[in-house]
């Protein structure tokens, strides 16, 4: 059974400014732990080559964890330094994914993706490995690709910098969370 989502709070939180980062091209947003399983190595290296390639944008990332250094590095490195912001943990991460162009979630595995289903919420096209969870929020194509390796995820940002979206399918959150209340009335009798 997933999670309860409460939709105005979420709206009304996602509203308040952001003071740490300008949204003055075109951004690509990860919200999550820094490590391994969650694949944002990956994350880096495609868009490093994205910005090697000439692509004009930035790619924010908040969050942390025990790859921290090794994902500056690896910006440094490819150098992309200057189009990567690691911002950290945010209390409120809402407003960081609205004003962002792109979310994406390079896991190897989720059970649910919670920032998958906020970013649904606040109407953001998210590209996401298959992985799981995500499967079951995103349609493809319609509010989001699903990629099933990590040259996809790179040919799929290229591709949204190139055309652009547009969301098909408005997130239902009554019909999302009517489905959840069913579920757990059978559960609990």
């Amino acid at each position: 059974i997933y999670n309860y989502v409460n939709v105005p709070l979420i709206s009304e939180l996602a509203e308040e400014a952001v003071a740490d980062y300008s949204f003055n091209k075109f951004t690509f947003c990860y919200v999550g732990r820094l490590s391994a399983e969650k694949g944002v190595m990956e994350i880096v290296e495609a868009f490093c080559r994205l910005v090697q390639n000439g692509c004009d944008a930035n790619l924010i990332v908040l969050g942390e964890g025990y790859q921290l250094e090794e994902l500056k590095r690896l910006a440094v490195e490819k150098k992309c330094q200057s189009n990567i912001c690691f911002l950290g943990t945010k209390e409120n991460p809402y407003p960081y994914i609205k004003k962002s162009d792109v979310i994406l979630c390079a896991s190897y595995k989720e059970s649910f993706g919670l920032v998958v289903l906020e970013s649904i919420i606040l109407n953001k096209w998210i590209i996401s490995t298959k992985c799981g969870g995500p499967e079951e929020l995103i349609e493809d194509g319609v509010n989001g690709y699903l990629v099933g390796d990590y040259q996809k995820l790179y040919e799929k940002m290229k591709e949204f910098i190139l055309n652009g979206y547009e969301i098909k399918k408005q997130f239902n959150p009554e019909e999302y969370n009517k489905e959840i209340k069913e579920k757990l009335e059978k559960i609990i009798g």
